[in-house]
């Protein structure tokens, strides 16, 4: 990535490159799982049916290719258990070939997508989910602030560890250290 493209893709998205640079120490999470305390929350969210209907999701799905640059072809979702998404790899291929061609708009977009999914929201090791793609649009489309939805997303991996009294937390753990 040359510099102006990195300093392009800075200037819309921030400092999200920033993130893939903090080295995770799982130690260190699986410590600070044990010690989180339900009864202390910073966030409650209202009872409220958040979940688009499969034909809505179908039309975010199809802006959403839009947005970087991908052909309705291309766009199949794949299952991993209970989730749906797209694998990384289609989104790593298809950045490829826009950097070939020079198109750094899509790029950067594909980029920010894949940054949205595989760091901020890891909830299937190498699926972009739907939470991924949906935070992604509301920013793209209405520049709405991701970090409610990352902060609710990580409070949730924490409550869930906590419960279990194990697990792999599944949040944006880079901004842990942050």
């Amino acid at each position: 990535m040359t510099k102006e493209v990195r300093s392009n893709f800075q200037k819309k998205y921030g400092q999200i490159l920033d993130l893939l640079l903090i080295s995770i120490e799982t130690n260190m999470l699986s410590s600070l799982a044990q010690y989180w305390n339900s009864n202390f929350r910073c966030f409650e969210l209202p009872h409220m049916d958040l979940v688009p209907t499969i034909e809505e999701y179908e039309i975010i799905l199809r802006k959403i290719a839009g947005l970087i640059g991908l052909s309705s072809q291309q766009t199949e979702l794949v299952s991993k258990g209970a989730t749906q998404g797209w694998n990384k790899d289609l989104l790593e291929d298809h950045m490829i070939s826009l950097a070939e061609k020079g198109d750094w708009e899509h790029f950067n977009k594909t980029l920010a997508l894949l940054i949205y999914g595989l760091v901020l929201f890891p909830f299937t090791m190498g699926l972009i989910d739907q939470a991924a793609m949906d935070v992604f649009f509301a920013y793209e489309t209405q520049k709405k602030n991701p970090v409610p939805a990352i902060l609710a997303d990580s409070l949730l991996s924490l409550e869930v560890c906590h419960q279990k009294k194990r697990g792999m937390l599944r949040c944006c753990n880079h901004l842990l250290y942050v």
